[in-house]
Formats: C-alpha cells, structure tokens, sequence
C-alpha cells in the first residue's frame, strides 16, 4: 500500500469516486494506493496559518484496521508541521451505530473540544414552534438568502470566522459556548433556504446554511457573530422556515451544527418538538 499526496491532475480522477466538492476545495489531498486502486482517502483545508482540518476521511472495508487511516493521518501531519502548523482539527457526527471514527481519533490523540446534540424533526413542527416566538426586529440590519449574498459577503464571513478561531484558540480556556467551525464552499449549500445575518453596513452577523437530501433537509451550519444579540438567530431561522414553506409541503429537517450554542437555543426555541439522533463533536490534536 502506497501513502501519498495527490496533485491538482490526479485531484480530477478521484472526483469520480469521491464528492467532487470535497476534493476539490482540499489544500492538502493524501491517498492509499495499492496498483492504480484508490483504498483510502484524507483531504484537509487550511482554516488559520496554524491549524488544520481534516475535512474527509475515508478507508475501503475490506482495509480498515490495517493501520491504512493511521498512515495517511501520519502523512497530513508530518506535512502541515512543515508548513507550520500546530493543530489539527476534526468535526463529524457519531451515534451508538457507528463510532469507529470517534474511537479511531482518539486512539490518535484527539481531544473532545465540544459534543453537541443532533436533533431532527419536521417542517411542520418547526414552523408551529416558531409561530409561538414573536417578530424580531434585529438590530443587526438584514436577512437575505444565501442566492443574493456577493462573494465580498461570503469572503467577509469566513474570514470573521477565521479571526474568531484565532482569539479562541489564543483563550482555550473559553467557555462562551460558540464554536466558530469553518463553513463548506458556498455552493455546498442550497442558497434559497440558506441565509446570512447583515448589519447596517453589510457585514455578515450569522448564517444559518441549508442542504437539500434525498428526502429531508439538513441544516449544517448554524452561527452568530454577535452573541449578545439572540434575534439573529431567530430571525435566521424565520426567514428559512418561509422559504422552505414555499418549496416543500412537508419534509423531515436534521439539525447537526456543532455548535452547542446553537443546539441550546433549538432545544429552547423548538422544545417537545424536536428529538435527539446523534451527537456531533468537534476534536483537536496539537501538534
């Protein structure tokens, strides 16, 4: 078996065996090789000059336990402590089911920074729940759909988010309960029910990001930059319950953010009418 750094052309191969978005968007790209068989695969994304995050990990049945993810984790690692680097971070969901990759990580030396609950429920539910919270007006500006959102817009967020993770990573001590995980590509997201949170002078305050499946809806990313202001939030979520009111008659929503603030104010805004599926956490390994 053969560990190695895949370049930008053989980047266009995997895309036919792996989601394309995925590798694509990846700053560091590893593979197990056995021939011309692709048997294992780990991409990464640089989201601070000294931090890391393994953005996909996969390894073929047939060669789990054959130390094939150990080596490719070993790969990564070796390779941003070259360019840097002095964590690496992880986020993923985990049930009874199926919790090799939780086990796995931290067999590797990975910390739990955070756990926090998936929940699911029903458009339905969520749109009654939500018609019990008052109209909030945000003192924070504007809600529009993730549609009408500039790349000056999207590239704001992200690198907000950036700076965020900064100052927490400078304070591990923090307790304030948010988490600032970094986003997938904007084109990830379903952009008529995903929306951003803007101030008075166009600066992104929220997100609340959308994924359209087979037959549900996940709600992936969740976040407020102005923690004091819990409107955002509410305001985030209104505006996607519309939009999707438009769109579905009825359809099951997931909810899985990691971010356990997050998970706090849908427990309190939704209450009896959301129930738990999982646990997404969110880990760390310095370097």
């Amino acid at each position: 078996m053969t560990i190695t750094i895949v370049n930008e052309k053989e980047k266009e191969q995997l895309c036919e065996l792996f989601p394309e978005t995925i590798i694509n968007d990846s700053d560091i790209c590893i593979a197990a090789l056995r021939g011309t068989e692709v048997y294992g695969i780990l991409t990464a994304k640089r989201v601070l000059s000294e931090c890391w995050d393994i953005t996909f990990l996969h390894v073929d049945d047939a060669w789990r336990g054959h130390r094939v993810g150990e080596d490719m984790l070993k790969l990564l690692i070796m390779s941003v402590r070259n360019l840097g680097a002095g964590a690496v971070t992880a986020s993923f969901l985990r049930d009874d089911d199926n919790d090799s990759l939780y086990r796995f990580a931290l067999r590797k030396g990975f910390e739990t920074v955070s756990e926090s609950g998936v929940l699911s429920s029903t458009l339905s539910s969520v749109s009654i729940a939500l018609e019990a919270v008052k109209k909030q007006k945000s003192s924070s500006g504007t809600i529009i759909p993730l549609s009408m959102a500039t790349v000056n817009h999207w590239n704001a967020l992200t690198r907000l988010l950036e700076e965020r993770r900064s100052e927490q990573d400078k304070r591990r001590g923090d307790n304030s309960g948010f988490l600032y995980i970094m986003p997938e590509p904007k084109n990830y997201y379903t952009e008529k029910i995903s929306f951003l949170a803007l101030d008075k002078s166009g600066v992104p305050t929220g997100a609340l990001l959308m994924r359209e499946g087979e037959n549900y809806i996940s709600v992936d990313y969740l976040v407020s930059l102005v923690a004091k202001d819990p409107t955002i939030v509410i305001n985030l979520m209104k505006a996607s319950c519309e939009a999707m009111e438009e769109r579905y008659k009825d359809i099951d929503i997931h909810f899985h953010t990691y971010n356990p603030a997050a998970e706090k104010l849908a427990r309190t805004l939704l209450g009896r009418y959301v129930k738990d599926t999982g646990l997404a956490v969110y880990m760390i390994k310095y370097l």
